[in-house]
């Protein structure tokens, strides 16, 4: 009898120690099954995606109608004020605008164009900037230099300095200064007028670079 308990007493200690080994290993399971990398939120893909969308907005849209300048100054060995030099490249061509001090500290320009041709700049006149079409083009440019003279003429201040001026007439192209200017092009034309008139002395008229495409040589 004593040898049937002990039998007994045996059997349920191994199946306690049965059971508890499988109720520890339960918790670990459930542990291991959820260690894993939360999805990110809303807000966080959110940010990334505007981050995202903003350096792309940012990258800067070349133009193939904007021309490249740069200006300098040079020591001028007549006055105090300085020689200004400023060169705008489009393309193939290339324009030197020189600005020149008097006694008084007004500066008078002279632009020079050029093209590059052989790996060097050669200047050029200005016709030779445009191809056949050019004549359509500088009737445009004369009619808004005769709207510009007409705007000055109305100005009662102006009359004395442009009644000695020559009649307004259409100017061929190479009687015009042509320079670049970052989108534009910009065609001046002097009146002929003493110093005395010089705020008066001349007109510009522009043109986005786009428009006159047509009429560039190539």
């Amino acid at each position: 009898m004593k040898n049937y308990q002990r039998i007994l007493i045996a059997i349920a200690s191994s199946f306690l120690l049965t059971n508890c080994g499988d109720s520890k290993s339960a918790p670990a399971e459930a542990t291991i099954s959820t260690q894993t990398t939360p999805p990110p939120t809303e807000e966080k893909i959110s940010e990334e995606k505007i981050a995202e969308e903003k350096q792309i907005g940012d990258e800067p849209k070349p133009s193939s109608f904007t021309a490249v300048c740069e200006e300098k100054e040079e020591k001028n060995p007549e006055s105090e004020d300085p020689i200004i030099i400023k060169t705008c490249s489009y393309k193939n061509y290339r324009t030197i605008s020189t600005g020149t001090p008097d006694f008084k500290g007004r500066y008078s320009y002279e632009n020079d164009l050029y093209k590059l041709e052989a790996g060097r700049y050669k200047k050029i006149a200005n016709s030779a900037l445009f191809n056949q079409k050019q004549s359509d083009l500088l009737k445009q440019i004369n009619q808004k230099i005769k709207t510009e003279y007409l705007k000055l003429l109305e100005d009662p201040e102006n009359k004395e300095c442009l009644e000695g001026a020559e009649p307004i007439r259409d100017y061929e192209m190479d009687e015009l200064r042509i320079g670049f200017e970052t989108d534009q092009i910009f065609f001046k034309v002097e009146f002929g007028l003493p110093s005395a008139c010089l705020a008066v002395g001349g007109t510009s008229v522009s043109f986005k670079l786009q428009e006159v495409e047509h009429y560039l040589n190539k």
